[in-house]
C-alpha cells in the first residue's frame, strides 16, 4: 500500500484497478494474477514509464521478506518481466 501511496502523492498515477483487485481477491492472489499474466499489467506499463519499477508488483514480491509468500515459479516470472523491462536491482 506504501507504493499505492507514493504513486498518487508524487506521480499522480492512481493504480485503481490494482487496488479493487486487492481489496477483492487479496495481496497474495492479485500479486500472483498480474505476474503470471501473459502481457505486461497496466500498472507495470505506467512505472517503467515512470521510471519507478522498483514499485512494481513484480519489484516488491522478489523482496524478503514477501518473496517467501510466493511460489519460486512467480517469483521467478517476476524477475524475468524485470530484466526485459532493464530493470537492474534484481
Amino acid at each position: 500500500m506504501e507504493a499505492s501511496n507514493l504513486c498518487r502523492a508524487k506521480y499522480k498515477y492512481n493504480p485503481s484497478r490494482f487496488l479493487q483487485m486487492m481489496k477483492a481477491e487479496g495481496a497474495v492472489k492479485t500479486s500472483i494474477k498480474l505476474v503470471m499474466a501473459p502481457t505486461y499489467h497496466e500498472g507495470l506499463t505506467r512505472l517503467w514509464e515512470l521510471e519507478r519499477l522498483d514499485l512494481t508488483v513484480e519489484a516488491i514480491i522478489i523482496r524478503e521478506p514477501y518473496s517467501e509468500l510466493f511460489p519460486e515459479e512467480v517469483v521467478n516470472k517476476a524477475k524475468e518481466k524485470l530484466k526485459q523491462l532493464g530493470y537492474s536491482s534484481i
